[in-house]
């Protein structure tokens, strides 16, 4: 069982809206700290940087979710994350509208019937938010993927619901093609709903990215006779649907300039613009009239994650992997290529990590796997995620540089576990994102290695390294603050040079515990939030047990118990549920217990 399932069984079920979310930064740091730079493969573009994504698909429960059970639900998506987070991964791609319905509180469409087994039927928790508390709080941007024209599989049209599906409310949108339910792209009232939709979820989660599947047609023989008929304009048919399409990309980039500028746009086109010599695959322009080139070519979209499903070389038929990553950077100059990749292949999956480093070569943004289910077993990918690495800034959405940390400072212990704190500055509304970078140095001096070891929210303000065998005889530390379009705070410390953010000399350990080997920040909040983020650090391993209580020490939520290795660990809980009042955080390791006061005013 996992550390989530275990963590989400011991959760008192009467108590509404409450999660849990823990991240191990260490662990990760550690392992990058023992991988000698010689046997790193090639580089990501922008100085390390790089999208690592996958998308964890719901339609059909084909990746999330296997159960009606709520608190399984829960803890599997949760473990999904952190498996990504420990395998390297910074970027989640999560499937919320599937089929003209929601994996979210809906607004205008009904609930997913993959949450209960009925279709309408109301989880009683919101998939999306807790997805979204549970990425940010492992350092991971989090994209809501918004399935757009295709809103039904079979023919069979769906049953009741409150709201109905757009097939029971708004039959005149949708036709029938073959089996599948899609709606007309040339229906205006079709572009107002789908508009409507997508800034509904921008409004209300705290979401980095949205990005568009499905946004075409479904074929050439598509029945839109009528629609032309009405709203052609004269034009060749062809060129009208291309039309409709990149005018709801349109129309949907001008309203989040507007209302959300923070948030990224994207879209995963298919693979093949126009067949190369050949090829006989479906071509995105002309067969499903998407002109996915000028989207990139106006500065629609903020990305591309075109569906690249093909191995390394081809197999006769089909594109080579290689060919079509080089075509795709040629053909998106100032925009973000995250080269979409096909896990769900075996013969793609059997070359291994040679995909990315082809996406690297040709000079790609980014890879994404599809999708979660396929990837789960080759996790972690060895070498090409071994190092930490955020993902490149989007300088077009905003160039200003966030303020640096504040007041850093570092206390080495004696059991050589070092322990920094700060201050951010920026608004949350600005930032995102803490950086913590480990500088080492040779005995000689003559090697330097600067290295991200940890991603943190905002929120988070303390940070423990242990010692790792291996490690430099010298080594600083260095902190930076990343806003929501990517770009990095000058390091905390003197000088431009992360080089130079150099944290001054160790300083004594803060007042704490006399003789505990358990160490427990203080709780802070996002503003805006419920969730509540609890710092602690274990100097050596054993069982640990974290609760929350109520000013009486009665314990009203056992958070997590069990065996945890030395390190730095981030509790998250959702507080949404109690009321206004003080409660008590518990944190007992070995025979050491700290408690914590958290305030709750409503």
């Amino acid at each position: 069982m996992s550390l989530h399932a275990a963590l989400f069984r011991l959760r008192l079920t009467w108590i509404p809206r409450i999660f849990v979310m823990f991240w191990l930064p260490w662990a990760l740091g550690a392992a990058a700290g023992d991988s000698a730079a010689s046997s790193a493969p090639s580089a990501p573009a922008d100085n390390g940087r790089e999208v690592r994504a996958v998308w964890i698909a719901t339609v059909g429960g084909l990746d999330w979710p296997s159960t009606y059970d709520t608190a399984r639900q829960r803890a599997s998506l949760a473990g999904m994350i952190d498996r990504l987070s420990r395998a390297g991964f910074n970027t989640v791609f999560f499937q919320v509208r599937g089929r003209g319905d929601a994996v979210y509180r809906p607004g205008a469409e009904p609930w997913s019937h993959v949450m209960t087994g009925v279709p309408g039927a109301d989880p009683g928790w919101d998939p999306l938010a807790f997805a979204v508390a549970e990425a940010h709080a492992h350092g991971m941007e989090i994209h809501a993927w918004f399935n757009t024209y295709l809103v039904r599989g079979v023919k069979t049209p769906p049953g009741p619901t409150v709201p109905p599906h757009l097939i029971n409310a708004h039959r005149d949108w949708v036709r029938l093609y073959g089996d599948q339910w899609w709606l007309d792209p040339g229906d205006p009232e079709v572009e107002r709903h789908l508009t409507g939709v997508a800034l509904d979820i921008v409004s209300r989660y705290d979401i980095d990215g949205l990005q568009m599947d499905y946004i075409r047609y479904p074929g050439k023989s598509f029945d839109d006779d009528a629609t032309y008929k009405k709203f052609g304009r004269g034009l060749p048919r062809d060129r009208w649907r291309r039309e409709n399409v990149t005018g709801l990309l349109t129309r949907i980039k001008d309203e989040l300039g507007r209302r959300a500028p923070a948030v990224k746009f994207g879209v995963t086109p298919v693979g093949i613009y126009l067949n190369p010599r050949g090829v006989r695959g479906l071509e995105s322009y002309s067969d499903v009239f998407q002109d996915s080139y000028d989207w990139v070519r106006r500065g629609i979209v903020d990305y591309v994650a075109p569906q690249l499903y093909w191995p390394i070389g081809g197999d006769g038929r089909d594109p080579d992997f290689s060919e079509m990553v080089r075509e795709w950077r040629r053909e998106s100059p100032g925009r973000h290529l995250y080269a979409g990749i096909a896990s769900y292949k075996p013969e793609v999956l059997a070359q291994w990590t040679r995909p990315v480093e082809v996406a690297r070569e040709a000079g790609a943004d980014g890879e994404a796997f599809f999708r979660y289910g396929n990837l789960e077993g080759k996790l972690p990918l060895g070498e090409v995620y071994s190092r930490l690495a955020l993902p490149p800034p989007m300088r077009w959405k905003d160039s200003t540089v966030p303020a640096p940390p504040e007041s850093l400072r570092v206390a080495t212990a004696a059991d050589g576990v070092s322990r920094l704190s700060w201050r951010v500055s920026s608004p949350r509304e600005i930032c995102r994102f803490v950086a913590v970078y480990r500088i080492e140095e040779s005995e000689g001096g003559t090697a330097r290695d600067e290295r991200l070891i940890a991603v943190l929210p905002r929120e988070i303000t303390e940070y423990s390294d242990p010692p790792a065998p291996g490690r430099g005889a010298r080594y600083s530390y260095a902190v930076s603050v990343v806003s929501r379009s990517g770009i990095e705070s000058p390091p905390a410390g003197t000088g431009p040079a992360l080089a130079a953010g150099k944290v001054g000399p160790a300083l004594a350990s803060p007042p704490a515990e006399a003789g505990t080997r358990l160490r427990v920040g203080i709780p802070s909040r996002a503003r805006g939030i419920s969730t509540y983020f609890i710092p602690f650090t274990i100097a050596s391993g054993g069982r640990v047990t974290v609760s929350v209580a109520d000013p009486s020490s009665a314990e009203l939520l056992r958070v997590f118990e069990g065996e945890k290795p030395p390190g730095g660990y981030v509790v998250s809980v959702d507080m949404s549920g109690f009321g206004e009042g003080r409660y008590r955080c518990s944190v007992r390791a070995g025979g050491d217990r700290i408690e914590r006061e958290i305030l709750i005013r409503k």
